[in-house]
C-alpha cells in the first residue's frame, strides 16, 4: 500500500500502522531541526526492533541551504542504528521549462 500525507515534523504524529519506507523532500532547513526530522521519521516507521528493514529517503537541493544540516541528520540516523549514504542524483527531465533543474542530494538511511 502506498500512502501520501502532509506531515508536521515538529508534531508527534503516526499512521495507523508503521511504514516500511518514508520518502521526504524539502524538509532540511537548519541543523538544529535535523534531529527532530530523524526522530519523527523513525516514529512513522515504528520503534526498535520494528525499524529492521525500514528505509528513509530524503532529497535536498544539491546546494545545501544551511551547511551542516545533512550531516546533522546523518549523525542522528547513524546513532539510531541506520546505515546512511549521502549521494547526488540527477533530476529527471520534468517537461518543458524544467530542463535546467539542478541535481539533488539524497540521504538514504536503512535499518537492517
Amino acid at each position: 500500500m502506498v500512502r501520501a500525507a502532509v506531515y508536521d515534523w515538529s508534531a508527534s504524529q503516526t499512521f495507523n500502522f508503521p511504514a516500511d519506507v518514508v520518502v521526504a523532500s524539502e524538509v532540511l532547513y537548519d541543523p538544529s531541526e535535523a534531529l527532530q526530522v530523524s526522530v519523527s521519521a523513525m516514529k512513522l516507521m515504528g520503534e526498535a526492533p520494528q525499524l529492521r528493514n525500514c528505509r528513509l529517503l530524503i532529497t535536498d537541493p544539491r546546494r545545501e541551504r544551511c551547511p551542516g544540516t545533512r550531516e546533522a541528520l546523518a549523525t542522528g540516523l547513524r546513532q539510531a542504528g541506520a546505515t546512511v549514504e549521502l549521494y547526488e542524483a540527477p533530476t529527471p527531465c520534468l517537461g518543458d521549462g524544467l530542463q535546467d533543474q539542478e541535481d539533488v542530494a539524497v540521504i538514504d538511511a536503512i535499518w537492517k
